[in-house]
């Protein structure tokens, strides 16, 4: 169980975050749902398993470079995570993220394996090259409409495999799918 923050300990945070101070030390065992840490510096931030719920972290930077930042299993709904900058890998495993802000945010190097981003805002999200459906993203649940709003904004169609399997079972489209398909996975290699 976490402690409760003393008023003279929010006091002491937010004089640290306008000084640019890390506040890693003061927060280390102490609940922060709830609490407002906009540009703060947070660079021990291991808390799995804990509810930082309605927590706002917007423009805060959060972790060590090289480092690991253990976040997995915990509970981040309706967070801000707006131009949020994460340093080295983090661990979001099985963490509940749903209907979180995470415009602008920097987490390039992450582990978000059965993570839950319904209901995120993703604009302008650097995520991790190519891993929403590699094994680092690996049953992550997405909004339903996620890829029709990417697809909306670049004016393309965007097929689920559902899709694409329907589309496959009509003789005169799979051999296009198919082709397609090849080309693709030639321009990955190399």
């Amino acid at each position: 169980m976490k402690k409760m923050l003393s008023l003279k300990q929010k006091e002491k945070i937010a004089n640290y975050i306008k000084n640019r101070i890390d506040i890693s030390d003061l927060i280390t065992d102490y609940d922060i749902k709830g609490l407002d840490l906009s540009r703060a510096i947070i660079s021990k931030f291991n808390r799995p398993d804990d509810d930082m719920s309605g927590t706002i972290f917007a423009n805060t930077v959060i972790g060590i470079q090289g480092e690991v930042t253990n976040l997995s299993r915990s509970k981040f709904q309706g967070c801000n995570f707006k131009n949020a900058r994460f340093l080295g890998k983090v661990w979001l495993r099985h963490a509940d993220l749903r209907n979180c802000n995470l415009q602008g945010t920097h987490i390039p190097h992450m582990d978000f394996k059965f993570a839950d981003f319904r209901g995120c805002n993703f604009c302008g999200v650097c995520f991790p090259h190519g891993d929403i459906a590699a094994k680092p993203g690996l049953g992550a649940k997405f909004s339903d409409n996620l890829f029709d709003d990417i697809a909306k904004g670049w004016e393309l169609p965007i097929l689920t495999t559902t899709q694409v399997k329907e589309l496959m079972k009509i003789d005169t489209i799979k051999p296009i799918i198919e082709k397609m398909l090849a080309e693709n996975k030639s321009n990955t290699k190399g």
